[in-house]
């Protein structure tokens, strides 16, 4: 089963509200990414218990899909700072859908969502891979600035 990105944001934006939950959603972050050879490592830069994590892709097009490239669910404790890659996550968050590591091509689309597990808080982030492609030196964010810490 595909999900996607943004009706997961929307719901969260939209409905949890409406139903008294008071769920902080992080639409630009805080997280960044960069590549290192074919993995795409994610940089989680809040304190958080997840439960879930979501990553999809899609070219530069118009009409264009998200491609799911990992689902994984399970509960993981992580610090600000922490660093995951898609080739190396950790036994406790186990992927019920992995694909293929993304292309990480020039213009491409990557999204990340980081669901806590208390259901409160979650980051939603969109990055815009750089015409230079994405680099492995610097870190990239939401925004498309591009830092040397993940962060800071």
């Amino acid at each position: 089963m595909v999900r996607r990105l943004l009706p997961v944001f929307l719901v969260s934006v939209l409905v949890l509200p409406l139903s008294g939950c008071d769920i902080g959603v992080n639409s630009d972050g805080p997280a960044a990414i960069k590549r290192e050879g074919g993995s795409l490592l994610v940089a989680v830069c809040a304190d958080m218990n997840l439960s879930q994590i979501l990553l999809e892709e899609r070219p530069m097009s118009v009409g264009s899909r998200w491609d799911q490239f990992w689902d994984g669910q399970g509960n993981l404790v992580v610090a600000a700072g922490t660093i995951l890659s898609t080739s190396e996550f950790d036994p406790p968050l186990l992927p019920s859908e992995h694909k293929a590591d993304p292309s990480m091509r020039p213009g491409s689309e990557i999204g990340v969502l980081l669901a806590d597990h208390s259901g409160r808080y979650s980051i939603s982030a969109s990055f815009m891979v750089p015409q230079g492609g994405l680099s492995e030196s610097v870190w990239l964010h939401p925004d498309g600035s591009t830092t040397q810490e993940a962060c800071g």
